[in-house]
């Protein structure tokens, strides 16, 4: 989450945000977001999932597919 991001920076850190994702997606073939308050607090994310497909869409929650590029 943001605050996991943060304090890394805090501590000295650097945070290479595609690094981070490509280490956390690794293997998955979905992406699940239900928390969008969060999803804002992290806009490098939001562009990162922009460029996949979704899945599926509800008004809690949004899965997008990791295989699949946006548009197709």
């Amino acid at each position: 989450n943001a605050g996991d991001i943060e304090y890394r920076q805090i501590r000295g850190g650097s945070v290479d945000s595609q690094e981070l994702f490509t280490t956390l997606t690794t293997g998955n073939q979905y992406f699940l977001v239900t928390d969008f308050e969060e999803l804002a607090r992290q806009p490098e994310l939001e562009r990162q999932l922009a460029g996949f497909a979704v899945l599926f869409h509800g008004d809690n929650y949004v899965i997008f597919d990791l295989e699949r590029p946006a548009g197709s």
